[in-house]
């Protein structure tokens, strides 16, 4: 599941940060009841520990979803979101 976003990740990168090669990161998060990621894990990695460190750091700055209630009460979740990195033609 990908979670609904209010507030986005700001990825902020270049070619050179890609090493003019698009790529592809999975990361699991784990959400807080007020929608905030808690914590992020790097399931499948960009290949650059750069990078990764990037795309958590975004995550974890900001960053939020959707709260989700459960019996009318704010509740956490855990998610996987996938990020397309592409370089700039």
């Amino acid at each position: 599941m990908q979670p609904p976003w209010v507030n986005f990740p700001n990825l902020r990168y270049n070619n050179s940060d890609l090493e003019n090669i698009s790529r592809e990161i999975v990361v699991s998060i784990f959400v807080n009841e007020s929608g905030y990621v808690e914590y992020a894990k790097v399931v499948k990695s960009t290949g650059i520990d750069k990078l990764d460190k990037m795309v958590v750091k975004a995550l974890k700055s900001g960053s939020r979803t959707k709260i989700f209630k459960q019996n009318g009460k704010p509740i956490r979740f855990k998610a996987l979101q996938k990020f397309e990195l592409r370089t700039n033609q």
